[in-house]
């Protein structure tokens, strides 16, 4: 019985340290984006497009311990899907974007190392050139 239970614990503290997933989120591994607006979806996944995006969340002013407040609804939800391993399920993060009228974007990010955003107008004019379909 004692064996066992050795055997049992072995084998969960082997798989525990042998996780193979990256616990930080690397834009080199960005592989698709979904894009939702007004309750259209657009599924982006050309390398182009996605290196122009990856350009651009490098640009991206994070702050991570401070809460933001929209008076309004995002006008976009994106998902990022990262690819670790081929053999792996990919890994999500969502992001809540609102263009503003200074052509601005405020970005939340469900990664809390992140928390919220902006990007100037430059960066904010390709995201919006990008996800909106108006």
């Amino acid at each position: 019985m004692n064996k066992r239970i050795f055997i049992c614990l072995f084998v969960f503290i082997l798989i525990g340290c042998t996780d193979e997933v990256p616990k930080e989120f690397s834009l080199d591994q960005l592989t698709r984006i979904d894009v939702v607006e007004k309750n259209e979806v657009m599924i982006i996944s050309d390398e182009k497009t996605l290196s122009i995006i990856r350009e651009v969340f490098k640009e991206i002013k994070w702050n991570p311990n401070k809460e933001a407040k929209m008076t309004r609804k995002e006008d976009i939800k994106i998902t990022l899907f990262y690819t670790f391993d081929p053999n792996m399920p990919e890994r999500l993060i969502e992001y809540r974007i609102w263009f503003h009228d200074d052509n601005t974007a405020t970005i939340l990010s469900q990664n809390e190392k992140e928390g919220y955003g902006m990007v100037e107008k430059e960066k904010s004019d390709i995201l919006k050139d990008i996800f909106q379909k108006n």
